[in-house]
């Protein structure tokens, strides 16, 4: 830029008058050129720069691969952004919207949990981990549990490798409702169908067995309660 002759650039007072007038400047070259692009005289001008848009190397499976092994690790938001990367690729990949719903549920944030599972269930509404999981809010909210046995009868006539798990789920719905017998039926299902190799399963099944026989006590000594006052009632008269 040429100095202005009219300028002593050693006042500082004379520098900033300089400055002020060279943002001016930018600063209408700045809304001339807004003014030209609304007006679309550039449209399409190769001229300006674009933004580089890197294909993702990765497949939705593979997204979801790497979000497992971090959920593993404990590391739930890179897990999550693996699992979004992968609705990204490909927004009808149920699993990643059931595992993105896994995370919320595991945070406590059943509102978002539900918000996924409903996507997974709008894209398969037989869809047997979608049906579960929304079986399982219900549980966890403690409420609505005719709604959650039909979320767990839903995924049961899928008959496919979750079927313990549903069954598991079932019988938690069934003792919540007292109805031990159900229950324990549910549970003979599912110790039946588990694998030998699943611990975690076990372990539940051995504590949803638990909570039946603290139902069936509970029942029992209600019962032996009524007999009670029914026979003091008798013995008044």
């Amino acid at each position: 830029m040429e100095q202005d002759a009219t300028v002593d650039f050693a006042d500082p007072a004379a520098r900033a008058v300089t400055r002020i007038r060279s943002m001016a400047m930018i600063s209408r070259s700045v809304i001339s050129w807004a003014l030209l692009l609304m007006l679309g005289v550039f449209s399409g001008c190769s001229a300006f720069p674009q933004l580089v848009r890197h294909a993702d190397p990765l497949t939705p499976e593979q997204h979801m691969q790497l979000g497992a092994s971090y959920e593993a690790q404990g590391l739930t938001e890179a897990a999550g952004d693996q699992y979004d990367a992968a609705i990204r690729l490909d927004n009808a990949f149920i699993p990643a919207h059931i595992a993105r719903g896994n995370l919320a549920f595991a945070n406590g944030d059943l509102k978002t949990a539900v918000i996924f599972y409903r996507r997974a269930l709008r894209l398969d509404r037989n869809n047997a981990g979608a049906n579960n999981n929304m079986a399982m809010v219900c549980l966890a909210r403690g409420k609505r549990f005719d709604k959650a046995e039909g979320y767990a009868r839903t995924a049961l006539k899928q008959d496919g490798p979750l079927r313990p798990y549903v069954l598991e789920t079932l019988a938690e719905i069934l003792i919540r409702e007292a109805r031990p017998s159900e229950a324990r039926k549910a549970l003979d299902e599912a110790d039946s169908a588990a694998p030998a190799g699943d611990a975690p399963l076990r372990r539940q099944l051995a504590k949803t067995r638990e909570s039946l026989d603290a139902l069936r006590t509970a029942g029992a000594d209600r019962k032996g309660e009524d007999r009670e006052l029914h026979s003091d009632g008798r013995k008044e008269r």
